[in-house]
């Protein structure tokens, strides 16, 4: 899935949604136009058009229901589909970083790097042991010019 994709995907989405969010004011209106008409019907003492009005109105906010209920679900598919595209993303990246490891390996062979390191070892080591006998060296010429004087 690429960035262009998922880009498309979020705007049909958002597009769908706000289809979704205009129905749902529709209803909303049609559904104050009812409660004037039963009130007005009421008013007039005509319980049957009242009846059916309160039918149509119990069904239209069953309808409205629905379309929260409908968004709640094109929402949920936009954040997925984000997720999706984010984990697309570091696969993309871990697989970039697996090959330019696989180029660190070839260019530096392992076992040259640890005979390197082996030699370095050695060579402080000896360094270290040189260093040691001179002080020890120095300390005996201090003892010795000491004891002289």
């Amino acid at each position: 899935m690429t960035s262009e994709q998922i880009k498309q995907n979020d705007r049909d989405l958002r597009k769908v949604d706000r289809t979704v969010e205009r129905d749902r004011r529709g209803l909303e209106r049609e559904e104050k136009k009812l409660e004037m008409e039963i009130k007005k019907a009421a008013k007039q003492g005509n319980k049957q058009a009242a009846t059916v009005l309160a039918k149509q109105l119990v069904q239209m906010r069953k309808q409205k229901t629905r379309t929260f209920v409908v968004q709640s679900q094109i929402r949920g598919a936009s954040s997925q589909a984000k997720v999706m595209g984010a984990n697309v993303k570091i696969a993309n990246s871990v697989g970039e970083t697996t090959k330019v490891m696989g180029n660190m390996n070839k260019v530096m062979d392992p076992q040259k790097l640890a005979k390197t390191m082996q030699d370095f070892e050695k060579a402080n080591m000896k360094m270290d042991m040189t260093d040691e006998m001179s002080n020890a060296s120095q300390h005996v010429t201090c003892l010795t010019d000491a004891s002289v004087a």
